[in-house]
């Protein structure tokens, strides 16, 4: 298998040409089935013209690499599918990693892979493939022949010229949103950061206030308990000094109203004996009048 000598004998204005060409048909195939599949137009091309260079460079390199196989359409058709998805693979991840992200998504297609690469993309690369390397190139390379050089050469240019211009100011508004969307996801990591250190010093204050709180609480428990005990220990105290004072207070007082009841009792027996004495002293008295009179009466009644 050898690279086909015409895919080889051709012009850098030819390569530029076809670059161009590829580039444009690209577009207009994928944008023209998008539109269809959506139902509104749409503009699969990053910039705002009708070009797409990931088909210029892929329908280039990819007509002249896969020429050796063209004999046999089966084995063009896998080689074309396999190398073509490979290609996409990588481009996609090229760009993720200098933009942010890359032109087209996958993500809803069945068996895609990270949204870069899906089957159905596969199986149509196999087709393009087979129609750019049997029929579609060797086409354009016989057409761009017959464009003037001078005509070709500044066609190509001024398109080039222009893609180049309109590409370079989506790639710096595509970085431009990248860095907003960079200095918004880290001032919201920041916000987030800030959020959960407020919340983790919050649960550390709430731990050491209530750990305080805990401790006062205990320290207030143990002074209540020692507060209680001396409390009740002078209580007790007091009551054993009241109880001591009331027996002895009691003590005096009974050891005060014997004494009195005593005295009472012997100022009565003097009292009663003083009186007995003077009842016997008005008896005698009165004993010795009644007697004076009987006396007198005796010796004067018979007179």
């Amino acid at each position: 298998m050898q690279i086909a000598p015409e895919f080889l004998n051709v012009t850098f204005l030819q390569v530029m040409e076809c670059f161009v060409i590829y580039s444009i048909l690209g577009w207009l195939v994928e944008s023209a089935y998008m539109s269809i599949c959506e139902k509104k137009l749409t503009n699969r091309g990053f910039g705002l013209g009708p070009f797409c260079p990931i088909y210029g460079v892929g329908a280039s390199v990819g007509a002249i690499l896969l020429s050796p196989f063209r004999a046999s359409i089966p084995l063009l058709y896998i080689v074309s599918a396999v190398s073509a998805t490979i290609f996409e693979y990588l481009v996609g991840r090229l760009m993720q990693l200098s933009l942010g992200d890359f032109w087209w998504d996958y993500t809803e297609k069945p068996f895609n892979y990270k949204g870069i690469i899906c089957l159905e993309s596969t199986l149509a690369w196999g087709m393009y493939g087979i129609i750019v390397v049997k029929f579609l190139h060797p086409y354009v390379l016989h057409r761009t022949l017959e464009i003037p050089r001078q005509s070709g050469m500044v066609f190509s240019l001024a398109i080039l010229l222009v893609y180049f211009f309109d590409f370079s100011f989506h790639v710096l508004l595509a970085l431009h949103i990248d860095a907003a969307e960079r200095a918004h996801e880290r001032t919201v990591g920041a916000m987030e950061y800030a959020k959960e250190r407020t919340v983790e010093a919050a649960s550390v204050m709430r731990e050491k206030t209530t750990g305080a709180m805990e401790h006062a609480r205990e320290r207030t428990v143990e002074a209540a308990s020692v507060m209680r005990e001396k409390t009740t220990g002078a209580m007790e105290h007091a009551r054993e000094r009241t109880v001591e004072a009331a027996s002895a207070m009691r003590e005096k007082t009974s050891g005060a109203v014997e004494k009195a009841r005593e005295k009472t009792a012997e100022a009565a027996t003097a009292m009663r004996e003083k009186t007995s004495e003077a009842v016997g002293r008005q008896r005698r008295a009165v004993s010795r009048r009644r007697q004076a009179v009987l006396n007198w009466y005796r010796d004067h009644r018979w007179r």
